[in-house]
């Protein structure tokens, strides 16, 4: 059974929250991971911590996850998207959008890292980090 730690969005609601994740039909299976940074993309920065926070009580409230493995879930389905995005050809058709929704997930990034107070994300940057401060 494949868990999704993301509110969906009922089926057939014409006025859903706008941080509901998927299309009126409803949330596809095992899609849930690309609707929740599909609104990344065409969110404003403001908007990260109460997105972040809508799904985290979510889950929270459902007893889906902790705030730790919530944590770590989004951090890796976002690190994941800006790997893959890096890979791609800077000569193909899409390089602009890529480029757009890298610098986003980016964008994104900068706040689960500013309250990872668990030093989920892995040991190497967490470490580097650290070792700056000093």
């Amino acid at each position: 059974m494949n868990l999704s730690y993301f509110k969906p969005r009922k089926p057939f609601s014409f006025s859903p929250h706008p941080f509901d994740l998927g299309t009126f039909m409803g949330l596809w299976q095992n899609h849930d991971d690309n609707h929740f940074l599909l609104k990344i993309y065409r969110m404003n920065e403001k908007e990260f911590s109460s997105y972040y926070a809508y799904h985290l009580n979510y889950a929270l409230k459902n007893n889906l996850t902790s705030s730790e493995d919530f944590f770590s879930h989004v951090w890796q389905i976002v690190q994941s998207r800006i790997k893959h995005f890096e890979m791609q050809d800077p000569f193909s058709n899409n390089h602009g959008m890529h480029r757009q929704n890298l610098a986003k997930l980016q964008q994104f990034q900068k706040y689960p890292n500013r309250i990872d107070e668990w030093n989920g994300r892995p040991a190497n940057i967490v470490i580097t980090e650290k070792d700056e401060l000093t």
